[in-house]
Formats: structure tokens, C-alpha cells, sequence
């Protein structure tokens, strides 16, 4: 009987080890069954938002392999048109510290002449493009001297005949003055937020008179104090002699 309880015995172990080989194997078959399903999840590209697909780089059944680079990264991504379009303009570092978030902006599209949209404000980079430069070497010390910001606007009520890259204009309204005093740019002598300004008088004699300034935009400037609507100045000679009426506008 003792020689039968020891074979048993010597049995009973064998059988433990099966049992343990065995629930390995499960444990296996469940870890590459659980890969096949990432594989296969990979297989399918899902959109993060609805909109129209501009282009293709595979057709199906092609096999991409993981890791390579077959083709570029930029290929890669596949771009949508979706419900709403955006307008990207590269904003001056002179001018972005003026821009805020939701401000109200004007879209001329060249392809939509004679139309003006409006839109606002949705983004504001925190840096730069030339803040890092990429592999090509654009932007810091290779890129530009100028630094710009991204600052993408919404439109309000987009056209349907809009299409992705357009050119377009924008003017985002950053500070609005009504019922002002504009003189050009070209015309006053700048001195921080003050300035000098030639009169002519009506007897036709030249007046040297200084003005307080205010806002101002790519071509006029604000004027606070010191000229009247109605009066003429005078072009200094380096940029062409000439008179400039002056009077109430807007500047934005």
C-alpha cells in the first residue's frame, strides 16, 4: 500500500504542474488575444469632430507599419473640414499684447469680393512661431526677425462658398474711439504720446503746434488735443509736400 500512496503521491504533483502550465497558457492566450484586439482597433481612424475628408494618403486594404515613415507626418494627419471654419493670422509682438479673446473682427476674403464677414477672437497663442525652432530650422535665430502669434478667428456666420486656404484680411478691433480728431500718420512728428504737427493757417503761414495723441492704426493717429476739425497740416518734405485735411472719425 505504501508504494501506491507515494505513486499517487508523485501523480498528484505532476498534476499540479499541468494545472499551473495549463492556467499559464490561458493567461497567454488572453495577453495576445488582448493585442489582436489593440491591432485591430488600430486598423480603423476615427475622426475627433464631423466634418468632410480634404484627402486621402491610403487606400484601403494598404498596410501602414507601425513605426515607419512611409510617408510624412504631415500626410499622416488626416484633415477635416468641419462645422465651423477658422480664419490663422500671425499677429506682430508689438501688436499681439492689444488683441484679447472675444474680440469683435472684420474678414475680407479675396475670393468673396465685395463681401465683408465678421468674426471674434477664439485663440491666442502663448508664444511665438519662431519660439522653437522645428527640424527645417524655421523660426528662432534662422527664422524671422519678426516675431509673430497665432491668433485664430471664428466667423460669426460662415459663407458656404468658403473653402480651406483662402487668402483673407482681418481687423480685430482692439480699442474703439468715437466722434475724434484724425490726422495722418505721415504728418506728425511722434514724441511718445505727444507730438508736433505743421498748421497751415489761413493767411497760408506754417504753425509749429504740439498735440496730445491717442489711439492709432496703421495710417492715422488719434488726436486728443491741440488741432481743431477743419484745419490743414502740412507733409514735412521727406514724405512728399502736401496738405492734409483733418477732421472727426473713428479710430479703431
Amino acid at each position: 500500500a505504501l508504494p501506491i500512496s507515494r505513486a499517487n503521491t508523485l501523480q498528484d504533483a505532476v498534476r499540479q504542474s499541468d494545472i499551473v502550465q495549463a492556467r499559464a497558457a490561458v493567461q497567454q492566450n488572453s495577453n495576445d488575444l488582448a493585442q489582436l484586439m489593440v491591432n485591430l482597433a488600430d486598423t480603423r481612424i476615427i475622426a475627433p469632430a464631423s466634418g468632410l475628408v480634404l484627402k486621402k494618403y491610403k487606400e484601403p486594404t494598404e498596410i501602414v507599419q507601425s513605426a515607419t515613415t512611409g510617408f510624412s507626418d504631415a500626410q499622416s494627419i488626416v484633415a477635416t473640414l468641419g462645422d465651423r471654419l477658422l480664419v490663422r493670422v500671425g499677429i506682430n509682438e508689438v501688436d499681439i499684447s492689444k488683441v484679447r479673446l472675444g474680440a469683435p473682427v472684420t474678414i475680407h476674403v479675396d475670393a468673396l469680393s465685395g463681401r465683408t464677414l465678421t468674426g471674434h477672437v477664439i485663440s491666442i497663442a502663448p508664444a511665438s512661431t519662431s519660439a522653437f525652432p522645428d527640424s527645417t530650422g524655421a523660426g528662432g535665430a534662422g527664422g524671422s526677425a519678426i516675431a509673430k502669434f497665432s491668433v485664430k478667428v471664428a466667423f460669426d456666420r460662415a459663407d458656404p462658398r468658403l473653402r480651406p486656404g483662402m487668402s483673407a484680411a482681418v481687423d480685430i478691433l482692439s480699442a474703439q474711439r468715437r466722434r475724434v480728431i484724425l490726422a495722418p500718420l505721415e504728418a506728425v512728428l511722434f514724441a511718445g504720446n505727444a507730438g508736433t504737427v505743421t498748421v497751415l493757417t489761413p493767411v497760408g503761414r506754417q504753425e509749429k503746434r504740439k498735440v496730445t495723441l491717442g489711439l492709432r492704426n496703421d495710417t492715422s493717429v488719434e488726436v486728443r488735443s491741440g488741432l481743431r476739425a477743419g484745419e490743414h497740416l502740412v507733409v514735412p518734405e521727406a514724405a512728399g509736400r502736401r496738405k492734409l485735411d483733418i477732421g472727426p472719425g473713428n479710430n479703431d
